[in-house]
């Protein structure tokens, strides 16, 4: 852990030191994506696209938002963006004016993201367009504006559930990321966006930041329409594959639930490796390999097929700040049954059990609610009216209009001045 936290920081170093010694580096990787000067009006900044979370369908609905409003939008990265992954796992996909980029390629590792990340962030602050950081779970500061998706990570370590992010040595590091980024919001404050109710009261209650709201941009009409009335017992999840994400308790539950089968639609790269070797060994040992299957970096089209045939969402996550994946299978027809907390309880089921979805404290009580949907159909029909109504709320048509909306008025007031 402790080297790891070292290349953190000296990444940091590395990067600005090669912008000082190359800056003719930098600039060709502006030139080869992009054909005309480098004035721009909106810059679009965000670790990496290749991830394929939800993280990445905010930076991606962002570009397009501001694309539609005719903003010149440059999207900076620190690895150059595969597209026609993307395009596979999320679907059709607006692109941006052009892009910017540091490396061809990178390491997987986070810490290595992270820290050319918070660099290029540091560099790209002396141009003169506006910047709109969609990843600010790094870093809440330098950009006008941030989007947080998640807990931040020198805070985790606070909550249960997050693995070698309570240790020592992480709560160390922790405190000094968490002492540099009261040093970067000298630079000055950003417009700071939380992805829900439950991350704006964490940045508030942890940081000490304020925050405004704009919930994750979710396809709602193209689920809706896919979404048929045929149905099987089947119980889905879709998440990255990550220590923390509490998969493991899936084989556990459909241990005992044996009249319906589990699929763990996951998205992974090699930091999933031991995840996906963990989990596996759970399923093989409790014997629920026939019923437990786990689909590692599907289609779109295949999620929408998933989404669109099963019964019931199972979120495990308990401090999951959202779930975009979660209104995408609720627009399908899904019944959503997520932790009684964190965003998934508190935003999209408004805190209500048995009106949009319902939640659970324990595997007991999951595997309880799983029968009671799957046995009493009249259970699922009864709440399928109100989550119509609900996931509209957070629809991909709402985000970019809000986003616009602090855009618009955030360009207009730095023209006047």
């Amino acid at each position: 852990m402790i080297p790891l936290i070292m290349e953190w920081y000296l990444g940091i170093i590395r990067v600005i030191q090669r912008w000082i010694d190359h800056p003719w580096e930098l600039r060709l990787n502006v030139i080869v994506s992009y054909s005309y000067n480098w004035v721009m009006d909106v810059v679009v900044v965000h670790p990496s696209l290749n991830r394929c979370g939800g993280a990445e369908r905010v930076c991606l609905a962002v570009v397009e938002a501001l694309m539609e409003c005719g903003y010149r939008v440059i999207l900076a990265t620190v690895d150059r963006t595969d597209w026609f992954m993307l395009e596979d796992r999320f679907g059709s996909v607006i692109r941006p004016s052009g892009e910017f980029y540091l490396y061809e390629h990178t390491s997987t590792q986070d810490i290595l993201l992270a820290s050319c990340f918070i660099s290029e962030l540091m560099y790209l602050k002396g141009c003169d367009a506006l910047i709109f950081n969609t990843y600010g779970d790094l870093l809440d500061s330098i950009a006008d504006v941030c989007y947080v998706n998640a807990l931040p990570p020198y805070i985790a370590y606070r909550y249960d559930g997050y693995g070698d992010m309570g240790s020592t040595c992480w709560r160390v590091a922790s405190i000094v990321h968490e002492a540099l980024s009261k040093i970067a919001r000298s630079f000055g404050r950003s417009i700071v966006i939380a992805n829900s109710r439950f991350m704006q009261s964490i940045l508030w209650m942890g940081l000490g930041v304020k925050s405004t709201i704009v919930y994750p941009p979710v396809d709602v009409e193209m689920f809706r329409s896919a979404g048929g009335d045929r149905r099987e017992d089947i119980v889905v999840t879709a998440t990255r594959l990550r220590f923390g994400k509490r998969l493991e308790i899936i084989p556990w539950i459909a241990r005992e639930v044996g009249e319906a089968r589990f699929k763990i639609l996951g998205v992974a790269d090699k930091l999933s490796e031991p995840v996906i070797e963990r989990l596996r060994d759970i399923i093989d040992g409790l014997g629920v390999g026939d019923r437990v299957e786990l689909l590692v970096n599907q289609s779109y089209r295949r999620l929408v097929e998933e989404f669109s045939s099963a019964k019931i969402y199972l979120q495990t996550q308990p401090t999951e700040s959202f779930g975009i994946s979660i209104v995408e299978a609720m627009a399908a027809g899904c019944i959503p049954l997520v932790p009684r907390c964190g965003g998934p309880w508190i935003d999209i089921l408004g805190m209500r059990d048995g009106l949009y979805g319902l939640s659970y404290v324990d595997v007991s009580e999951a595997k309880e609610k799983i029968r009671c949907i799957l046995r009493d159909e009249g259970v699922r029909t009864g709440m399928l009216n109100n989550i119509r109504r609900r996931v509209d709320m957070f629809s991909k048509i709402v985000f970019k209009r809000k986003i616009a909306k602090i855009v618009d008025t955030l360009y207009r007031y730095r023209c006047r001045r």
